[in-house]
């Protein structure tokens, strides 16, 4: 038998595209070649989920981090909206005292203490300046 007819036989020609060590260990029996195909097929499925495993890993943990900045980012938005909530009531109430005070300094400046008007005119001869 030639070589050719020994490949034909085998079923292993060169049509696979395989290198020629590989063709020279398979068995000739295609049951233990489907048996060697499984278990490479085993290794590589093996090997790929332990490669997407430990990316999954790497990308829970990536993920742990991002959730905690961002607790940490709604811990800081709460925090400010409180101290923005506290300056606005003290604004509220700075706003309050000065239309307070300044109906009070309105009061003060269209009179003296003894009732005179004083805001621009002539009091005994002088112009008051305020």
């Amino acid at each position: 038998m030639g070589e050719g007819e020994e490949e034909e036989q085998m079923g292993t020609s060169n049509e696979f595209d395989l290198p020629d060590e590989v063709l020279g260990v398979l068995p000739s029996d295609p049951f233990s070649q489907l048996d060697i195909a499984r278990k490479i097929t085993s290794i590589a499925l093996s090997t790929r989920v332990s490669a997407l495993e430990s990316e999954v890993s790497v990308l829970r943990a990536q993920l742990t981090d991002r959730d905690n900045i961002i607790a940490d980012l709604q811990s800081q938005i709460e925090s400010l909206d409180a101290s923005l909530a506290d300056a606005v009531d003290r604004l509220a109430l700075a706003e309050q005292e000065k239309v307070r005070f300044d109906s009070v300094r309105f009061t003060f400046t269209r009179f003296d203490f003894w009732g005179l008007w004083v805001a621009g005119e002539f009091v005994e001869g002088k112009q008051l300046v305020v």
